[in-house]
């Protein structure tokens, strides 16, 4: 039904957060395995030095993205 999105800047990262609110969210082990969404998101992130992670919650969904601001 929404998401919020929020950003911010510590030190040489920047933090991305996606909340899923009222939503249902996925399962991030079995979307790995189907598709290239997930997979897509790790690899690209893991290029750049940054770090992705997955959780789902009751009530939806939540990313949390960790992106270098200077990549190596």
């Amino acid at each position: 039904r929404k998401v919020e999105c929020l950003f911010r800047a510590q030190g040489e990262k920047l933090n991305i957060r996606i909340m899923e609110i009222e939503g249902v969210g996925f399962d991030p082990e079995i979307a790995a395995e189907k598709g290239n969404g997930v997979y897509n998101i790790k690899t690209r992130m893991k290029k750049i030095g940054g770090e992705v992670y997955f959780e789902k919650r009751p009530a939806g969904m939540l990313t949390d993205l960790i992106i270098p601001l200077n990549p190596s």
